[in-house]
């Protein structure tokens, strides 16, 4: 995993907005991802997909969902149902609460990490 995302991750925890927990799965996630298709993350691509992933998770496990989502992701999922699919897994083993708006918010994500938007 990039030093600035781990660093960023390191934030995240240190301030107690996420758990130890959360950042293994995210940086679990990170590095998946990369093997799978290739694309190298760092800040500069990848700094706020990673919060956010980071602190939906700990939203998830507080019980706080985001449960609205802007007519844009819901646009962007709905012409992306593969990667919709993948954004469901992401949560797998972390909080089985995801809303369709969490899903959505992670879908936009990957579709800008995998060029489809």
């Amino acid at each position: 995993m990039n030093e600035a995302l781990n660093e960023r991750l390191e934030i995240l925890e240190t301030s107690h907005q996420i758990t130890p927990p959360i950042r293994e799965h995210v940086k679990r996630f990170v590095e998946w991802f990369e093997n799978t298709y290739q694309i190298p993350l760092g800040e500069e691509n990848a700094g706020a997909f990673v919060t956010h992933f980071a602190v939906a998770c700990a939203r998830l496990q507080r019980g706080e969902p985001v449960t609205e989502i802007p007519e844009s992701i819901a646009e962007i999922v709905s012409r992306h149902p593969e990667v919709y699919q993948q954004a469901l897994g992401m949560f797998e083993g972390i909080a089985d609460n995801a809303t369709e708006a969490e899903i959505g918010f992670l879908t936009m994500y990957l579709c800008l990490l995998l060029g489809k938007e």
